[in-house]
């Protein structure tokens, strides 16, 4: 199976994780290197940060939201993290290699929320924003704001607190 389809048993289901975290973007990030392919480092990058900043503003809501779970394991459930990974991961494939590559991606990620409810660990709900802020943020990677006066990048507060900050020039 291809290193960025890890398939994990729960309860006699199969679920798909795709694109499992740091080992399959280092290893990418290393076969582009090696193979000097410029087009798939940058898809690397903007891969990497538009999960950094999915992760942020996932777990910053989770936290705030604190909704219980349909198998009532914690109050996380608000939005799907999951879900949300899986398209930002999806969209930035579609942003660098075309709707060829990003729509089986963006299948794999629809895949990955049906599987989340029906392992009854999120409601539609969850995993509806969760698609809508994945896809928010790695558009905010691929498709810069910058040159039309808008930028937003994580912070760190004084007391250790993760967020995302933004700017607009309003001139």
């Amino acid at each position: 199976m291809p290193s960025g389809l890890t398939p994990t048993h729960y309860r006699g289901r199969i679920t798909v994780t795709f694109f499992n975290g740091k080992r399959d973007i280092i290893g990418t990030y290393v076969f582009s290197v090696i193979t000097r392919d410029d087009r798939l480092r940058l898809f690397v990058s903007q891969a990497t940060q538009a999960m950094l900043f999915t992760d942020l503003a996932i777990t910053g809501v989770k936290y705030a939201a604190t909704r219980l779970r349909p198998d009532s394991s914690n109050d996380l459930s608000f939005p799907s993290g999951h879900t949300s990974r899986a398209f930002a991961l999806a969209e930035a494939v579609r942003a660098n290699f075309g709707w060829k590559a990003g729509g089986p991606a963006y299948g794999l990620a629809v895949f990955m929320g049906l599987t989340r409810i029906d392992m009854n660990r999120h409601f539609l709900s969850d995993v509806l924003v969760g698609g809508a802020v994945g896809v928010l943020m790695s558009r905010m990677v691929t498709q810069p704001l910058a040159n039309r006066g808008v930028s937003v990048s994580p912070i760190v507060g004084a007391d250790g607190a993760l967020g995302l900050g933004a700017s607009v020039d309003l001139r």
